[in-house]
């Protein structure tokens, strides 16, 4: 009988003590809720005396809150969450697109490097001539710039002509010159390359006088082209 009454001795003893222990639990559960009531009333007056002193420099907290509601409505909507996804993904895809660009920029800043050029003195450079060139530009200069960018001047195919007079002229003054007589200008004219210099002075001269009969440009035109980009600016 004894060592039958041992086990259920030991049952009871186990049942007692977890009773205590759910005793315990509700008494601090007891002890929490006799608080809860005190801890209500200090949350209430912090947010009372936050909502007064928003209050006092003008801010509507009801209105605040109504259109923190809405905001959030519309953070939660589909077509707002597919937009914020594709965004994010435009911005990892950034971050790759950032990194390839360092790379270039470090590659090139070693080459100038090995070729002798100071990229850090180089750009120091680059931003002082920009502003300076700024500060002498106005008006009538983006004008004329305007009318020069507009004009066949820059063209390739004048960029060529110029080239081309450029390089003879480099290569005459790298000859001996001499002084030609009347003999020497007529031999000189049965030459095939100083016909077709001849030709082209000639046809050039037929169409710069066209251009001054018909009105090329002139300062007129440029102070005109300045005060129709200062309008527009305006």
């Amino acid at each position: 009988m004894e060592a039958l009454e041992a086990p259920a001795v030991d049952r009871i003893l186990e049942r007692l003590d977890a009773m205590d222990r759910k005793l315990a639990s509700l008494e601090q559960i007891n002890a929490l809720a006799e608080q809860a009531p005190g801890m209500m009333a200090m949350f209430t007056d912090m947010v009372d005396a936050q909502s007064a002193a928003a209050a006092s420099r003008g801010v509507d907290i009801q209105e605040r809150a109504e259109r923190g509601l809405h905001l959030l409505e519309r953070l939660t909507e589909d077509a707002t969450i597919e937009a914020l996804e594709a965004l994010l993904d435009l911005t990892a895809q950034g971050k790759g697109t950032a990194a390839m660009i360092a790379d270039i920029v470090d590659e090139q800043a070693r080459e100038l490097e090995l070729e002798g050029v100071d990229m850090g003195k180089g750009v120091a450079q680059g931003a002082r001539a920009a502003v300076r060139f700024g500060a002498m530009v106005g008006d009538r200069e983006i004008g004329a710039l305007q009318s020069l960018l507009s004009s066949e001047a820059l063209s390739p195919q004048a960029i060529g002509v110029v080239s081309a007079a450029a390089q003879a002229l480099v290569e005459c003054q790298a000859v001996e010159r001499k002084t030609p007589g009347t003999l020497s200008l007529l031999r000189a004219m049965r030459e095939p390359d100083v016909r077709r210099a001849l030709d082209f002075v000639l046809g050039v001269a037929r169409r710069f006088g066209n251009a001054l009969d018909r009105g090329g440009p002139s300062a007129a035109i440029v102070r005109a082209q300045a005060e129709k980009v200062n309008r527009r600016n305006v």
